[in-house]
């Protein structure tokens, strides 16, 4: 009680806390007189004199504020330190006399630690939690509305360019956060430590570790909500939250896999009641079964997913190229389902050292659409030749480079056209990697007409004429 009484005074002669924060620890610090059951009149006298002293304090300018406060308490101040050490010596009189008083007023050391700090965070908390309660039922609607609304903006050309230099910091951030990078790493003892350090509890308790998955991505998502597509803000919404309606959960679910099962479903929400304590996404050195459901598969069925491991180590998959998740193996994946045996692809230049981040389901459907686009053309021109392409990922500086050349034809428009008209596939394909990456066109157009034109990467279109280049080639820019 004594440290803790020490503390109080100290924190009450800092220049650093203004006014307001005084005026509740000595709110807080008469709480605790009062708890004690001080009876010295002399006392309670003082406090009160001493609390009517801070109130009739005018508020002065942010530069003086401690100041001006400590020289409006003057001899009051003095009284209140002294008033702490009569305190002091009645408390531990009684400490002394009562076993039982004792053992519930001795205070640790991490109480004494947390005192100051967890008024604070507790403030900042509440502060924050009744502001994500205020506009919860309009960003449940926004979630829930974000994909059809982002369908029917795709339907014309976005005219506002959105950096993918943005998503790339997004993600970035949201996997390096100390409390949302365990909703798409698995949980080891550490990990576990950390969180029940962050929501202030000796064992893991699911309700405030979700509530707090909740409040740290309103804070990341209201930080990117204009310099993203909501598309992926909805995404992760969905994925932490259950904002699909029960009505549309037979068709829709979160990403291109339309899974069903989040951070919130009444499922997993049933599981952690009946094994308090027990993380739902556990790594195999806490020995701990994690969350079990009727197992299902995504991938066009050649994935099989049969707990919320499963669920959160594809998540991660969806945004985080590196050598386990390649680039590599998901165009063989589109490959594989949608152009087997119709076109020639050499993908042995596709590095699959190379690491970043990005929203990997739209670079699939870019990939998809550039090669339609191109069998289509070709089909024009001579269905008799087989498309020929060949892929590869580089590294420049940055910015990482995957490209797709498409070897034996020529652009349907002349360089000039390309950039005075848009085709309405072109307009769609922009759309589609708007945010995600900047695209370039590199073509032989006829007519010993060959450039490179930036299609979109926020500048004003124009033509770089090359000497010489064989084919079409689509070059998608990210950066890291």
């Amino acid at each position: 009680m004594k440290n803790k009484i020490s503390f109080i005074s100290n924190l009450l002669a800092s220049k650093k806390i203004d006014s307001s924060q005084k005026e509740r620890i000595l709110l807080l610090t008469k709480k605790e007189l009062d708890s004690i059951g001080n009876s010295n009149e002399l006392i309670n006298i003082k406090i009160a004199a001493l609390e009517k002293k801070m109130n009739t304090i005018q508020s002065p300018s942010a530069n003086s504020i401690s100041e001006n406060i400590m020289n409006e308490l003057g001899e009051e101040y003095n009284d209140f330190q002294v008033i702490i050490n009569q305190v002091i010596e009645a408390d531990e009189t009684m400490i002394h006399q009562h076993t039982d008083v004792e053992n519930e007023m001795i205070v640790t050391t991490m109480e004494q630690k947390e005192t100051f700090d967890s008024l604070l965070l507790d403030m900042s908390k509440q502060a924050d939690e009744a502001i994500i309660q205020k506009h919860i039922d309009t960003k449940e609607i926004i979630f829930r509305g974000a994909i059809e609304q982002q369908e029917e903006t795709n339907l014309k050309l976005l005219d506002i360019y959105m950096s993918p230099k943005d998503l790339k910091d997004f993600l970035i951030e949201y996997n390096q956060n100390d409390v949302l990078k365990y909703t798409c790493h698995l949980i080891d003892g550490d990990a576990l430590l950390n969180i029940n350090f962050f929501t202030k509890t000796p064992d893991y308790n699911f309700d405030k570790h979700l509530k707090l998955i909740k409040l740290e991505f309103f804070n990341l998502s209201e930080k990117y909500k204009t310099k993203i597509n909501k598309n992926i803000l909805a995404l992760f919404g969905e994925y932490l939250n259950n904002y699909i309606k029960e009505e549309d959960k037979q068709k829709k679910g979160w990403s291109s896999d339309n899974v069903k099962i989040t951070w919130s479903s009444p499922e997993l929400i049933k599981w952690v009641n009946l094994n308090p304590g027990k993380c739902p996404n556990p790594d195999s050195t806490l020995n701990s079964t994690p969350f079990n459901f009727q197992p299902f598969r995504i991938n066009n069925q050649q994935t099989r997913v049969q707990n919320f491991n499963d669920i959160v180590l594809h998540f991660k998959s969806l945004f985080h190229i590196r050598r386990d998740n390649s680039l590599r193996a998901a165009i063989d994946l589109v490959n594989n389902n949608y152009f087997l045996n119709i076109v020639e692809i050499d993908c042995s230049d596709i590095r699959e050292n190379i690491e970043f981040f990005t929203d990997i389901d739209k670079v699939k459907q870019a990939y998809k659409k550039i090669i339609e686009m191109c069998i289509e053309f070709q089909k024009d021109i001579d269905s008799t030749i087989k498309p020929v392409f060949g892929l590869s990922l580089i590294e420049d500086n940055d910015s990482i480079i995957f490209s797709i050349h498409h070897k034996n034809s020529i652009f349907g428009k002349t360089s000039k056209n390309t950039i005075s008209r848009e085709g309405e596939k072109t307009k769609k394909l922009i759309n589609l990697i708007n945010g995600v990456c900047d695209m370039y066109l590199k073509a032989d157009f006829g007519n010993d007409d060959y450039a490179q034109i930036n299609l979109w990467n926020g500048l004003k279109k124009e033509t770089k004429k090359l000497e010489s280049f064989k084919g079409v080639q689509f070059n998608l820019i990210f950066y890291r």
